[in-house]
């Protein structure tokens, strides 16, 4: 994953784990530099630097704003990142397959370059994602679909 704010970029290995109620997020600079984990429930989310320091927020939004002064909808981009629109009001493009090729929710520009295909799911690999304050690109190596979501709806 990259990120450019402002004056301030790099690059960064992640592993987002998540279940109906909780996700985990584990997120390191290359070589292993800097890491960060992120565990978030309905009481909120709890960021622990790789010095032990937690911060607590209620929100995503509110943690994006303390920790890194960046203002934006970070909550959708559980969405965002499984091709789905975050919000009702997103513009989408789809591509001949009637996937997602690109939205416009807000401010921000989401534009999916490639799908890889798991087990009977087609899931973004690589995801640009653009707003006022920031530049993200994620390459997403790994997708692992757990048993009971073969029974869900997409």
């Amino acid at each position: 994953m990259g990120l450019h704010w402002g004056h301030h970029g790099g690059s960064m290995y992640f592993v987002w784990q998540e279940n109906q109620a909780t996700y985990d997020i584990d997120l390191n600079g290359p070589l292993g530099e800097g890491s960060m984990h992120v565990h978030g429930d309905a009481q909120g989310m709890d960021l622990q630097d790789d010095r032990g320091t937690v911060q607590h927020a209620e929100t995503p939004e509110s943690m994006l704003k303390t920790a890194f002064g960046i203002d934006a909808p970070i909550s959708r981009l559980r969405d965002w990142i499984h091709g789905r629109a975050g919000s009702p009001d997103a513009r989408v493009i789809l591509d001949d397959l009637g996937r997602i090729a690109s939205l416009h929710d807000g401010k921000f520009q989401v534009n999916y370059t490639d799908y890889a295909t798991v087990e009977t799911y087609s899931l973004p690999s690589h995801i640009h994602i653009t707003g006022p304050q920031f530049s993200l690109v994620m390459a997403i190596h790994q997708w692992s679909v757990p048993e009971k979501c073969h029974k869900l709806a997409y």
